[in-house]
């Protein structure tokens, strides 16, 4: 719909982040597959065609918040079988 696929956003989100890193010398606070999963959590809500813009703004971010937790789990679940995934501490 957007005329954009996942990996190209992917691909021009991460040479954004490479420029604005470049200009401040401070890597941002999101990593790339947050920004994404941020993004289509919320095209996914808005654009949901049962209740769509009529939805109340708690149903909205209940709907949202669900959308954005599976999305990064499974970001989170990839990224475990890749052998350069390290958790960091919580502390």
């Amino acid at each position: 719909p957007l005329g954009l696929n996942q990996k190209s956003f992917t691909d021009k989100l991460r040479k954004k982040r490479k420029d604005t890193k470049a200009k401040t010398g401070k890597p941002p606070n999101w990593r790339v597959e947050e920004d994404v999963a941020l993004c289509t959590s919320w095209l996914n809500t808005s654009k949901a065609t049962v209740v769509g813009t009529k939805q109340t703004k708690a149903k909205f971010w209940d709907c949202f918040h669900t959308f954005f937790i599976e999305i990064i789990d499974e970001v989170t679940e990839k990224n475990k079988k890749n052998k350069k995934f390290k958790m960091f501490p919580l502390w």
